[in-house]
């Protein structure tokens, strides 16, 4: 036991998986989507097609759009889709200041005392 190696599994980048291949991040996707897809299911009719599968695809349409938000990456940043969404939603939503005069711009090299360094 002394001076010898044990690995500690810090920061391993495995994730946690609790259903299937999902984490608990996916799945908080896919559970609305699921009963979305169920809702609909309910209160959608079948297309009129004669196959059992293409008669009903509209109903998991939930389902693929909640799977592309949770699998697909961003190329550049390496975030998922609904990480990269909510990121560029808070930076278009945040606030902008424009100084166009350079008698409005404040001066930031005075100190407290009102003097310039």
């Amino acid at each position: 036991m002394y001076k010898e190696y044990h690995e500690v599994p810090f920061n391993s980048k495995i994730k946690e998986t609790i259903i299937g291949p999902f984490s608990w991040s996916q799945l908080m996707w896919l559970a609305p989507a699921c009963y979305l897809s169920y809702q609909i299911a309910q209160h959608v009719p079948p297309l009129p097609f004669n196959s059992l599968i293409f008669d009903r695809i509209h109903y998991f349409l939930p389902i693929i759009i909640a799977m592309i938000f949770v699998m697909f990456k961003h190329p550049k940043t390496n975030l998922t889709l609904s990480q990269y969404l909510i990121v560029q939603i808070k930076l278009n939503n945040r606030k902008r200041t424009f100084y166009y005069r350079r008698e409005r711009m404040p001066d930031l090299f005075k100190t407290k005392g009102g003097e310039k360094n």
